[in-house]
C-alpha cells in the first residue's frame, strides 16, 4: 500500500491526517510505503509522526518504508539520525 504526502508535514497541517490514515492501514498491510516527494516542509511534529508510524507499524506487524525523499527532508532525517531507522526505497521511475 502506498500513501502519497503533499505539502507540509507540520503541527497543525497534515500531521493529524497522516496519522489517522496510517492508523487505518498499519496492521492491514504488511508494507506501507510513504511517498514523501510532495513534502515541502517538515518540523518536529512531522518527525514525530514518522517515528510513531515506524513504532506503530512494528507493533502491528507492518513495515513502513519511505520513498522519494526531497533533499531537505532527507538531510533533516540524517541530522536527527533517523535515516538509518527507516528503509528508504529508490526513487520511483
Amino acid at each position: 500500500m502506498q500513501v502519497r504526502l503533499f505539502g507540509p508535514l507540520v503541527i497543525g497541517s497534515g500531521a493529524a491526517e497522516f496519522m489517522n490514515t496510517l492508523d487505518v492501514l498499519l496492521g492491514k498491510f504488511s508494507q506501507v510505503e510513504v511517498d514523501m516527494a510532495g513534502v515541502n516542509r517538515l518540523d518536529a511534529r512531522g518527525i514525530g509522526c514518522l517515528v510513531w508510524a515506524y513504532a506503530d507499524g512494528c507493533a502491528k506487524g507492518s513495515r513502513v518504508t519511505l520513498r522519494n525523499l526531497p533533499p531537505l527532508v532527507r538531510e533533516l532525517l540524517v541530522i536527527v539520525k533517523l535515516i538509518t531507522v527507516f528503509d528508504e526505497l529508490p526513487l520511483a521511475a
